[in-house]
């Protein structure tokens, strides 16, 4: 049985695993290798994912089936002044579980949580040239607009901004 919960701390491990084992793959014709390695350091060491957790209130979902993990999202308030835009900062699936409609199901999970906070839009930034603009856009999603942002180390993000209003 699929089942979504609340992340805790002891599964920060576990989420930083699955990074890098989908990273290299999916991001493989999208970025550098050194660009994935750069990131992937930036955003999933264990003291980073606890600082997002602890210090920037981005709540970790995990979706699972029978007690193994096939995936995670990260979603947040966007700030104290933009309370009514939650981000979905992170949404990722193991390699074998694309096309289950398990990605459908964190992303509603997370507009969920949005509705319930408040909120009236999801928003999210994904890379120009990765083919989960489309899923992104069956679920409802538009361009809000591009971006082109220096991320450190000469490296950019050339990404979209994505949002979904949420009916009220």
């Amino acid at each position: 049985m699929i089942a979504i919960r609340i992340a805790t701390l002891d599964d920060l491990p576990t989420i930083r695993s699955l990074a890098y084992t989908i990273w290299p793959v999916v991001y493989k014709d999208i970025i550098s290798a050194a660009q994935i390695e750069y990131m992937l350091d930036k955003a999933y060491a264990v003291e980073s994912l606890v600082e997002q957790v602890s210090k920037r209130n981005h709540r970790f979902i995990l979706i699972e089936e029978n007690g193994i993990t096939l995936g995670f999202a990260s979603f947040s308030e966007k700030s104290e002044e933009q309370k009514n835009i939650f981000r979905l900062h992170k949404l990722y699936l193991a390699l074998n579980q694309h096309g289950k409609g398990l990605g459908k199901m964190l992303v509603e999970h997370t507009a969920a949580e949005a509705i319930a906070a408040g909120a009236e839009y999801l928003e999210l930034n994904v890379n120009r040239n990765n083919p989960t603009v489309s899923f992104y856009r069956k679920l409802g999603f538009v361009i809000d607009k591009e971006i082109n942002e220096s991320i450190g180390n000469s490296f950019w993000v050339e990404d979209y901004i994505m949002i979904l209003p949420l009916g009220k």
